[in-house]
């Protein structure tokens, strides 16, 4: 899963190696692309795979990273979809949401959302014992920074610790085509294994 190639998905999974969160209670993801219903037209392509393609097929790039992260496993789920029909082209359910009980005895949550009117982002929370870190909604992901709370640091509780890290570490380039950087640097560890 090239999410798991974010940058700061890998500064999370230093953090949870550490034990900075404790036990994982709860965690969630939010995949939300969405398309301005304005603007909705027929397809050119009526037999685009995308047109029939259930959203919740897009799953593994919020569940990927969390299972990356903790090291967990999903030992149950229940998946659920909302009725309203937003794109009448499409075939397939667009927003779908599901819920899993994980091995460890934690809940994880992803929504993965095409046909809602709410923009283009990917959000993500983990909720432990020790701390707990979100992604920060306010600004888009190439933007916005993770903010986190943690019983090992003085203060967070009332001034959440802002970790300055976006799809790309500090000085590092955005790559407008590649996920952020996350395609290319997957790609390298593909290398690096076959060559180590």
């Amino acid at each position: 899963e090239n999410c798991n190639y974010w940058a700061f998905i890998q500064a999370w999974k230093q953090l949870y190696d550490e034990g900075r969160f404790g036990e994982i209670v709860f965690a969630e993801g939010e995949y939300l692309h969405s398309e301005d219903f304005r603007k909705i037209q027929p397809p050119e392509d009526p037999n685009h795979w995308r047109l029939h393609n259930p959203a919740i097929h897009y799953i593994t790039h919020e569940l990927g990273p969390l299972l990356y992260i903790t090291g967990d496993r999903c030992v149950s789920v229940c998946c659920m979809q909302p009725t309203p029909i937003y794109n009448p082209y499409r075939s397939h359910p667009m927003n779908e949401i599901a819920i899993f009980k994980m091995a460890s005895g934690a809940v994880y949550k992803i929504i993965v959302a095409f046909d809602a009117y709410l923009g283009f982002d990917h959000n993500f929370r983990l909720i432990g014992t020790r701390g707990t870190v979100e992604t920060d909604r306010t600004k888009p992901l190439e933007e916005a920074h993770s903010f986190a709370v943690f019983s090992d640091t003085p203060g967070t509780r009332e001034k959440k610790l802002e970790i300055s890290v976006t799809m790309v570490f500090p000085g590092e380039e955005i790559v407008r085509n590649g996920h952020g950087r996350a395609d290319i640097e997957m790609m390298a560890a593909f290398v690096d294994c076959i060559i180590n």
